[in-house]
């Protein structure tokens, strides 16, 4: 990760947990309670839900080095709480897609639409 660069908005899993592992550099991760600077040898780990909420990013002036590992689930629902929208991902493709990114906001009536 490129000095100024992000990884990610920030964003919260509901299924899917992530570990990132800093193998060179001083990236950063930045959650809702704040941005933690990390260093090489760090342990990061994010569960699912709001206590995981977070994005890497790289504030330092040197390149960073990060491993990302994460437990895949074939059916995902990220929230990004910058932008107030939701991210669904299916296996199969639905209307020819596997993924869809919506505003999460106004809430609709589940029959908004219908006939």
């Amino acid at each position: 990760l490129d000095p100024g660069q992000r990884f990610c908005p920030l964003h919260a899993h509901a299924r899917e947990e992530e570990l990132f592992f800093v193998l060179d550099g001083n990236p950063s991760v930045r959650t809702p309670a704040g941005t933690i600077r990390c260093r090489k040898g760090d342990f990061i780990a994010l569960p699912v839900g709001d206590t995981g909420t977070h994005q890497l990013l790289n504030e330092s002036a040197a390149r960073a080095i990060v491993m990302l590992l994460a437990r895949y689930e074939a059916v995902e629902a990220c929230y990004y709480p910058d932008s107030d929208k939701l991210l669904v991902g299916t296996p199969a493709p639905i209307a020819g897609r596997t993924s869809i990114m919506v505003a999460a906001h106004p809430d609709l009536d589940y029959f908004h639409g219908e006939g």
